[in-house]
């Protein structure tokens, strides 16, 4: 239902698969919830984990996750959110577009979103998309 209203006001959506990744990989719920999804005209893609270092998770689990998913979806991004530029490479394979994580205000400048969207486009090369999650 959310979707189809979604579509009725002109918007997209991403899909939350969080829930299906902690605090275990659910293999089977995390395809059925794809396949549920992928052919609707307002799904925009698949957001996978907030910041996944903080939480001790291995870029090789985000991987394998990520994989279910483009297994069964091959149309729509995966999304990561990661807010240390340091493991931006490690993340790299497990998204589509990586969510540069970075939280100026107010114990930081906007030169440090500029120095975190550098990091994270070195890291990723040209293969890969960035968008910058300010907050």
């Amino acid at each position: 239902m959310y979707l189809d209203r979604c579509k009725e006001l002109g918007l997209f959506a991403i899909l939350m698969l969080e829930s299906h990744l902690r605090p275990e990989l659910r293999r089977e719920a995390l395809r059925e919830a794809v396949c549920r999804v992928r052919n609707h005209p307002a799904l925009f893609g698949y957001f996978m984990l907030d910041r996944p270092s903080g939480a001790g998770i291995e870029p090789v689990y985000a991987e394998t996750a990520r994989a279910i998913v483009r297994d069964v979806d091959r149309l729509h991004p995966v999304l990561i959110l990661e807010d240390k530029p340091v493991m931006f490479p490690g993340y790299a394979g497990s998204c589509d577009i990586l969510l540069a994580g970075c939280n100026p205000i107010p114990f930081s400048t906007l030169m440090s979103v500029g120095d975190v969207l550098d990091r994270s486009w070195r890291a990723l090369g040209d293969v890969k998309s960035v968008f910058s999650c300010l907050q």
